[in-house]
């Protein structure tokens, strides 16, 4: 979330460009750079929102900033979360517009899918939210059903995921539903499980704007949140909100995983991620992953790398 301009001006200068200055060589590496965009890119739609008080948010950059994202490296984005409607349609199909310009792919709750084509391997990404339908969690049947039709075609599906209750005291991932503000944000452990048995390969999850643990069901990686991560000027940045990991993934023709790397940085305000040699985003993940998910968590190795868990053999 790049600042925003609604409802006062609230802007990083050269259109944001200087807050990827330390994570751009990471980000031009990978095969499939993937990020959540929680923001309207749009100059003139009105807000459908009622933004007031310290509880209710509208985001909105200019479209030029789509520059800036392509520039980072980033090659697709999921626009499904609670912010991608917060201009109403027209900021919606503002924002596919300019990034289908600049060849950025895009997922959204609606049915857009992002394809792929890696050493002769077709991969699709889907991204879901919670609220009502379409693409909601809370409707887990219709997702299953499109990831078992997607399946026929891709090998590899990939499903980004933004749900969950939000801040310091959703650090933990417990499998049940969650809510925030009253509002049912579904179960995530329940979600992914029941993804990956219907033919899904790995879980992105994002939406808590903390950190949190991961997990390895069948051979394939859940990434339960990745916190924030580039979230200039409004964003709650204290503690934990403001670790940043980056995460590269490694899998394998049949989307199983094979290892993983966490970056650490983190932001301090106004934004933007910076370099962190006390590795906290890593130590943070590691902890909540050994806490919460003790048969299943990752091994996790030094430099913030990790790996399959070791196959446990009952003693004789």
């Amino acid at each position: 979330m790049l600042g925003s301009d609604y409802p006062v001006f609230y802007l990083p200068s050269d259109r944001g460009e200087e807050l990827f200055k330390f994570v751009k060589p990471f980000l031009q590496k990978g095969d499939i750079i993937f990020a959540n965009l929680e923001e309207s890119l749009n100059d003139n739609c009105q807000c459908v929102k009622k933004v007031k008080g310290k509880k209710i948010f509208a985001f909105r950059s200019p479209v030029t900033f789509v520059t800036t994202l392509k520039n980072a490296g980033f090659n697709v984005l999921s626009l499904a979360n609670n912010h991608s409607m917060d201009f109403g349609e027209c900021g919606l199909l503002s924002t596919e517009r300019v990034l289908k310009k600049v060849k950025i792919q895009f997922a959204t709750k609606y049915g857009d899918v992002a394809t792929f084509t890696l050493d002769g391997v077709k991969i699709a990404l889907i991204a879901v939210s919670f609220g009502p339908p379409p693409g909601s969690i809370l409707h887990p049947d219709e997702i299953t059903k499109s990831i078992k039709k997607l399946s026929r075609e891709y090998p590899i599906i990939i499903v980004s995921v933004h749900n969950g209750g939000e801040g310091l005291s959703a650090l933990h991932t417990r499998n049940e539903d969650e809510y925030f503000f009253g509002e049912n944000r579904g179960n995530v452990v329940k979600f992914a499980h029941m993804a990956i048995d219907a033919g899904a390969d790995l879980i992105i999850g994002h939406g808590p704007h903390v950190p949190r643990a991961m997990e390895v069901y069948k051979k394939r990686l859940i990434l339960y949140s990745l916190g924030n991560f580039c979230t200039y000027g409004w964003i709650s940045l204290k503690k934990e909100e403001g670790l940043a990991p980056l995460v590269k993934i490694t899998i394998d023709k049949k989307g199983e995983f094979i290892k993983g790397k966490i970056f650490s940085f983190i932001q301090k305000k106004p934004g933007g991620p910076l370099p962190d040699k006390r590795e906290r985003a890593f130590k943070l993940i590691r902890e909540l992953s050994m806490e919460d998910f003790p048969l299943t968590s990752p091994l996790f190795l030094e430099n913030g790398e990790f790996a399959l868990p070791i196959k446990k053999t009952k003693r004789r």
